[in-house]
């Protein structure tokens, strides 16, 4: 704990010589001015945790350096004790209107003097423990309310302190955003955090899975329709443009989309207005457009699968989310988070990962990304024993092959040290053609090779691609 730092200001100095050995004596450090004005200078270069403080000095008096001080922010809790002859009753008045918090008589008896640092040094120590709990409080309600804004999106790693950025510069707006990255990244989750903070967040949060439905099934979801449009409609229906009106709909898997979907989508965001199935009549729809798809747009505007203008109406702020495999940091702490949530789900003690555990799940590439790893989570759960610590054996067996020992039987190899380094280069080299779909460009990029580079890799291994050649 830190020694106290008392500053003793007197122009008198045998009183300050005597003050400073009593405290002293008691443990205390001291520091020592003259007069008003260096009284002043000292407390602002030093922070003392306690001033005592003669009223009568030359320049400025005790009144006036306490009327500076309790002006400034940082030195409005500052106990200041006053010293004041016995003659000075109007003096010892002033200076505790002024600010000072207790007077001493002079002559000082050492007794008293002590007493009187000790309590205020405890009541100074009780209003800094009051402004720490304060300060934690609200970084806790800060962090609560982040939470709650960022939902079940979790991780701290630099790729997501970007989406996280981008999250709030364009929840405040209206504009379209797609949010891309592959299959289990979270989209969904972006979408509602996007809505959650934004000033529709009283509003409704629709979402559709549009590559889930066939096209008349879909446009019937989304625009709605009138009784006996199709077979089936027997009662007029709005869809779900009008449910999400004041809201936000978010459009999952936009990519497959049919052509003539396409259409109609365009003209509700053109026009802002919808036509239900068998009817004319166009009804205003308010609703904020947020879409996702793990589909390359671009690519498929250049194909001719997607319409180049509705894409550019979609596209207004683009939103990647990385993949699990690029921000590794994050793993753990989603192994966790999950593990907690699915715990209290199924009201199950909280297990713990233990080391081993730990290294195949930050080893392991995560294709299926955060979806596959909660589902890992929640089969820990389901197998272990209440209270048993998550260990290798109770995770998947595509998750502990990271982990297993290198085969002897891998073709032409030995067992040396050479050998098996080219054991694990080559099922690396595999795994890596594997989780890229057997491209060759991509796996070179992904491990940092050149094209030429990988290809001279698989042929002296002998690796051909999926069809052999």
């Amino acid at each position: 704990m830190k020694t106290p730092l008392i500053l003793i200001a007197d122009d008198y100095p045998d009183n300050v010589e005597l003050l400073e050995q009593r405290l002293e004596n008691a443990g205390y450090h001291t520091a020592t001015a003259a007069d008003g004005e260096e009284a002043l200078r000292r407390v602002e270069e030093l922070c003392p945790d306690l001033l005592l403080l003669d009223i009568v000095m030359p320049g400025k008096s005790g009144i006036e350096v306490i009327g500076a001080l309790r002006q400034q922010r940082e030195f409005q809790d500052l106990p200041i004790i006053v010293l004041s002859a016995r003659t000075e009753v109007d003096d010892r008045v002033a200076g505790l209107n002024a600010g000072a918090d207790e007077y001493l008589l002079k002559p000082i008896e050492e007794a008293e003097l002590l007493a009187r640092v000790r309590a205020m040094l405890r009541l100074q120590e009780a209003v800094r423990a009051g402004q720490r709990l304060e300060a934690e409080n609200q970084r806790l309600r800060q962090e609560i309310a982040a939470r709650e804004g960022f939902g079940e999106v979790v991780g701290q790693s630099a790729p997501m302190q970007e989406v996280y950025g981008l999250i709030q510069k364009v929840a405040r707006t209206a504009v379209s955003v797609l949010i891309t990255g592959e299959s289990g990244t979270g989209k969904e989750l972006v979408g509602r955090a996007i809505h959650r903070q934004s000033p529709r967040r009283e509003g409704p949060f629709v979402a559709i899975n549009c590559g889930a439905l066939p096209e008349t099934l879909l446009e019937a979801e989304l625009f709605g329709h009138k009784r006996g449009a199709f077979t089936g409609a027997s009662a007029d229906r709005e869809g779900l443009f009008e449910a999400a009106d004041g809201g936000t709909l978010f459009l999952d898997e936009i990519g497959d989309v049919s052509a003539a979907t396409q259409v109609r989508l365009l003209r509700v965001l053109q026009e802002g207005e919808v036509t239900r199935l068998g009817e004319n009549r166009p009804r205003p729809v308010d609703a904020r457009i947020l879409a996702a798809t793990n589909k390359n747009l671009k690519a498929e505007v250049q194909a001719g699968r997607f319409r180049e203008d509705l894409y550019f109406r979609l596209n207004v702020i683009p939103i990647r989310l990385p993949p699990l495999r690029q921000r590794r940091e994050d793993i753990l702490p989603l192994a966790e988070f999950f593990l907690q949530r699915h715990s209290q789900r199924h009201r199950r003690p909280l297990p713990a990962l233990n080391p081993e555990a730990r290294r195949l799940l930050l080893d392991y590439e995560w294709p299926g990304n955060v979806r596959e790893l909660e589902h890992e989570m929640e089969r820990v759960l389901t197998l272990g024993e209440p209270g048993e610590s998550v260990g290798p054996a109770l995770l998947s067996e595509e998750v502990r092959g990271v982990g297993e020992p290198i085969r002897d039987e891998l073709p032409g190899r030995d067992g040396t040290l050479k050998g098996r380094m080219e054991q694990v280069e080559r099922r690396f080299l595999e795994e890596a053609l594997g989780q890229n779909n057997w491209n060759q460009t991509r796996t070179a990029e992904v491990l940092g090779l050149t094209r030429q580079g990988l290809i001279k890799k698989l042929q002296r291994y002998g690796i051909r691609g999926k069809s052999g050649e």
